[in-house]
């Protein structure tokens, strides 16, 4: 159910010995108004839909962050200020861990090929 004296309702019932879920019936017609406060929207989900963008912009804006989100839910200035840091520390995380690992491949490198160390 969506909430309380709405109609829409959708029914999921999970395949005997397999790990996958099938849709057994769904009622598509709303009769509530549209609610874009979503209480399960946290800011490590929205941080983690936000690393490609993040990847490919580095400069994202907080306004283009609750752009693409306001499509579906609202968010606050304070939460896309929150996911957009969190976003950067997962992205500049994994680039730190990356550079750090250029050592170790250098080493192996001359440790496989004795004869080029000039």
């Amino acid at each position: 159910m969506c909430k309380s004296g709405c109609s829409w309702e959708s029914y999921c019932g999970k395949i005997p010995y397999q790990q996958i879920w099938k849709l057994r019936k769904i009622v598509y017609k709303h009769t509530c108004s549209r609610d874009y406060k979503v209480i399960l929207l946290s800011t490590k989900w929205l941080s983690g839909k936000l690393k490609i963008a993040k990847r490919e912009n580095p400069k994202l804006k907080i306004n283009d962050i609750r752009e693409r989100v306001q499509r579906n839910a609202g968010i606050s200035k304070l939460m896309a200020i929150r996911a957009r840091n969190a976003t950067k520390s997962m992205v500049e995380g994994y680039f730190i861990y990356k550079y750090k690992r250029l050592y170790d491949y250098s080493h192996e490198l001359l440790r496989s090929n004795p004869t080029n160390q000039g």
